[in-house]
């Protein structure tokens, strides 16, 4: 390898620690003092940077949240897609997402309150979708498109799993997609219930709660 390469190679490491370091620190503001409260000077203070030098790695405050929620989706797709090539039924792969599911919102809990708190940077990532489903939907404007790609990756994932016990026979003739959209609907219910002051179950609990509701509602009979 040529000093050339060597040094390109240094540089690139540097600048992905740069840049997760900047996400890691602005998150922590996120939570800690929300996202209107928290300034790109706040930001570059805590991350030890110039703001110049955090500009020369995201265009603003919002392109840095999307990237927080891009990495973090993009390591739980990850996952997901390692559970669906495990050698296991349909049924026992269903169970398994769910619990995945449910541990990344425990890991993200604080970051999801901030997006509960301040309802006008909800709005900006999420709407209702034509035909009345709740689903993540992004303006092309602000948000990259490969996150909306992402977010649509996650769910064909899922519906993939539903067509799956369908072929095998262990659930009856469903739409995958309504059936997923129901799953995901489930898992946020569940999960989100300990904002509103109900009982809050352990993921284990949640996880056998909703398996046990969902896979008796297609399971074939």
């Amino acid at each position: 390898m040529s000093d050339f390469d060597l040094r390109k190679k240094r540089e690139l490491k540097r600048r992905l620690e740069n840049r997760g370091n900047i996400l890691d620190v602005a998150e922590k503001l996120f939570v800690k003092n929300g996202y209107r409260k928290t300034s790109m000077d706040d930001i570059a203070a805590e991350a030890q940077f110039s703001k110049a030098t955090v500009y020369r790695y995201f265009d603003g405050k919002l392109d840095i949240l999307i990237h927080i929620v891009k990495d973090s989706m993009s390591e739980y797709s990850d996952k997901m897609m390692n559970i669906i090539k495990e050698n296991i039924s349909a049924e026992q792969k269903i169970k398994k997402i769910i619990h995945s599911i449910l541990s990344y919102f425990q890991k993200k809990k604080n970051l999801a309150r901030v997006f509960l708190v301040e309802r006008d940077l909800m709005k900006k990532f999420v709407s209702v979708e034509k035909g009345g489903h709740f689903f993540h939907h992004f303006k092309k404007k602000k948000v990259p498109e490969d996150l909306e790609t992402l977010f649509e990756e996650i769910f064909n994932q899922m519906c993939k799993v539903i067509k799956e016990g369908i072929s095998s026979g262990e659930f009856r003739k469903t739409d995958p997609r309504e059936a997923t959209f129901l799953l995901n609907s489930m898992v946020r219910g569940f999960h989100f219930q300990g904002f509103s002051g109900r009982k809050e179950y352990s993921i284990e609990k949640n996880t056998e709660l909703i398996s046990d509701i969902f896979i008796n509602g297609i399971k074939r009979k």
